[in-house]
């Protein structure tokens, strides 16, 4: 299984609403019930960014749906393909460090657990 991980930072944000956590990946596991599974939150301990985790079996179709939502309508009122959003990829499921993710958008971002 791979985990995607969706990166959102609240300073980037137009509205910061914590229900991001609840409302990105519902859409996602909603619209392709097959291909997503929801894995829960962080946040980062050095820093106020959420990181949103999704399980999935094919980590390529995962990421083109992630991206295709990311680029579609604003979620609470956030174009989130503008906001600093960061989509990273593991091919280990519960990965606890960074170095295990690969970022996959927006490319050269820094993707941190932190």
């Amino acid at each position: 299984m791979a985990e995607i991980a969706i990166q959102l930072d609240p300073a980037a944000l137009p509205n910061p609403d914590a229900d991001l956590r609840y409302v990105l990946p519902g859409r996602l596991v909603e619209r392709w019930p097959e291909l997503f599974s929801e894995d829960g939150y962080d946040y980062g301990a050095a820093s106020e960014r959420m990181t949103v985790f999704l399980t999935t079996r094919d980590a390529d179709a995962a990421v083109s749906r992630v991206l295709e939502v990311l680029h579609g309508s604003p979620i609470l009122g956030n174009p989130l393909s503008e906001c600093g959003v960061i989509v990273a990829v593991s091919d280990v499921d519960h990965a606890d460090d960074a170095e295990s993710y690969r970022v996959v958008f927006p490319p050269g971002a820094r993707f941190s657990l932190e």
